[in-house]
């Protein structure tokens, strides 16, 4: 059984920087910033900086559409 409860800092999703991200995918900083300003990678600039969440990037890596998650989310069934 896990110690951490939900709101807790420990259970909240982990954030990344692109250079993270960058280690994580074993790809350059400059392709996954190119796809996420065009928006075929899931990302959010925060001020003049990328940051990502690692749950958003392995559900893309596993082909979860971030439309089709985004329907769900909002209560739409497609």
């Amino acid at each position: 059984m896990s110690n951490k409860q939900a709101g807790s800092p420990s259970a909240l999703a982990e954030v990344m920087t692109l250079q993270e991200v960058s280690r994580y995918l074993r790809i350059k900083p400059e392709q996954i910033s190119k796809l996420a300003k065009t928006g075929r990678f899931p990302g959010r600039l925060v001020g003049n900086r990328w940051r990502f969440l690692r749950q958003e990037i392995d559900e893309y890596l596993t082909g979860v559409d971030m439309k089709d998650r985004a329907n769900t989310e909002g209560g739409k069934d497609g």
